[in-house]
């Protein structure tokens, strides 16, 4: 009776992080990059982050990296991103970066964001974003030890 009542507990602690699209990041099946239909930041340009003017990007100038389609607002933002890609895509894969630190790859809302030593990090709410601006070093820690 006991071993039903704990697999129904993990049946049912599973079937809700599979409808929220939280993923233990142990399991290793996150994508590398949070997506919402193949399109990275929900289309935001992830150049115009780092310009304090957060724009929408466009089809007609986007780009395949790791997977996913990034959208940009300007031939030059593309061309800003396929010289260095890496230092534009967002700690993480854009995941919620307090969700990374206690081990789980959740959505997050690409609009609320922010740029920590040059880093672009991204925030599942103002609350959570709040909370890491308290104390950034100590999320970040936690995070990188538990990114894969």
């Amino acid at each position: 009776m006991m071993t039903i009542i704990i697999l129904s507990v993990i049946g049912i602690a599973v079937a809700f992080m599979a409808y929220n699209k939280v993923i233990p990041i142990g399991f290793g099946i996150h994508k590398p990059v949070y997506q919402v239909s193949n399109v990275a930041l929900n289309g935001y340009d992830v150049t115009s982050y780092f310009k304090e003017n957060l724009k929408k990007g466009s089809t007609e100038f986007s780009m395949n990296h790791l997977g996913v389609d990034w959208h940009f607002s300007s031939k030059e933002n593309l061309n800003l991103f396929k010289e260095e890609p890496e230092r534009y895509i967002p700690q993480f894969g854009g995941y919620c970066s307090k969700a990374v630190s206690t081990g789980f790859a959740a959505p997050a809302d690409p609009s609320i964001y922010t740029v920590y030593k040059g880093n672009l990090y991204i925030f599942s709410s103002e609350d959570v974003k709040e909370n890491f601006n308290k104390n950034p070093s100590n999320i970040i820690s936690a995070c990188e030890k538990k990114w894969k």
